[in-house]
């Protein structure tokens, strides 16, 4: 695992990269929306194209979005899933939510993180996860050759992140989910409709 501050250096990083991803994010995404020039969203979206892998969690599942609404100004993600997104929940307190993956409820870790809106695409897409009004909360999406992933709350999360919950519900870890996630990211067997 390595881990890139300077977004330039990711063209020349991406050849030897199994997987690309960006977990959370500060609340303001401008300055990494900015990092990715022009140049950097193409080589990122020809090394998905080729065969190459895209994991985003919460700001990380913003950014591979076509879009969202911040402040009033729309602003434009890099249009690796056939989905916009906005944020779940407007208030941007850390908190345990109740999150259906793949048919089971699970207590997840969420703080400000998007829910996805799907757009008619050749692409094939399996949801994974909805949050309790039925809205998406985690996908998975082929994007040519590639493959990318995107999870709004985060299954990632430590057992110490449940103490900056504002609503204390039962817990347990969702690392496994993580991982499945991950290795279905990897794998190269078909989506699920």
């Amino acid at each position: 695992m390595r881990f890139i501050s300077e977004v330039n250096k990711l063209p020349r990083l991406l050849k030897n990269t199994a997987v690309f991803i960006i977990g959370g994010t500060e609340d303001d995404m401008r300055p990494l929306l900015k990092a990715f020039t022009p140049q950097i969203s193409a080589a990122l979206r020809r090394y998905i194209q080729d065969g190459g892998r895209y994991l985003g969690i919460c700001g990380g599942g913003f950014m591979a979005s076509t879009g969202w609404d911040e402040d009033g100004t729309q602003m434009k993600g890099l249009g690796i899933i056939p989905a916009s997104s906005s944020v779940f929940n407007d208030d941007f307190s850390a908190r345990i939510l109740s999150i259906k993956w793949m048919g089971k409820i699970r207590p997840m870790f969420y703080q400000a993180g998007p829910c996805f809106h799907i757009k008619s695409s050749r692409e094939t897409l399996q949801i994974i996860a909805s949050y309790d009004d039925g809205s998406i909360a985690a996908m998975i999406c082929s994007y040519g050759k590639g493959r990318v992933a995107v999870c709004g709350p985060h299954p990632e999360a430590q057992e110490s992140w449940k103490d900056e919950a504002v609503e204390r519900i039962t817990w347990t870890s969702s690392t496994d989910l993580a991982v499945a996630m991950l290795k279905d990211l990897l794998s190269n067997h078909p989506l699920k409709r």
